[in-house]
């Protein structure tokens, strides 16, 4: 078996750069508007004021464990995509000694999740949620969706 030196496992392009000192091209800036819309996008909701915040303070819907819960999004948008839309929080627990916590039992495993809170619709508890978040801004629920 013939030992490999560690500049033969990188390219001939790289290792030449290496070599010469050329430094790595400088990670891109950040789009502060974009990270806005963002946000404003997954956690803020539909006026000023933050609804994450508003989930954070609610008990676990799976457990129910106090507060303070993390907001966790009940419906992903698939491979690649972004956070779903602020509607679709839920409040789920943290790691706490001992335990994983409900958060992250549903994001890393979903059947594991169900078998042990069975029957419980984490999508019926976020919309109505937001239903009535939007009842009390005074917004009907079918707002058009620059209100959403």
């Amino acid at each position: 078996m013939m030992r490999r030196s560690p500049l033969r496992r990188i390219g001939k392009k790289t290792a030449a750069r290496m070599a010469h000192g050329t430094p790595r091209r400088p990670l891109p800036a950040r789009n502060p508007e974009r990270q806005e819309a963002s946000y404003r996008r997954n956690y803020a909701g539909p006026l000023p004021g933050d609804y994450r915040l508003r989930i954070v303070v609610m008990p676990c819907a799976a457990c129910g464990r106090r507060a303070p819960s993390e907001p966790a999004h009940v419906r992903a948008r698939g491979m690649g995509g972004a956070k779903g839309c602020w509607r679709d929080l839920a409040p789920l627990c943290g790691p706490r000694f001992g335990d994983v916590g409900c958060h992250r039992l549903f994001d890393g495993d979903r059947a594991a999740f169900r078998a042990r809170f069975p029957g419980l619709d984490l999508a019926a508890i976020a919309a109505e949620l937001a239903a009535a978040y939007l009842a009390e801004l005074g917004l009907a629920v079918d707002a058009p969706p620059a209100l959403r």
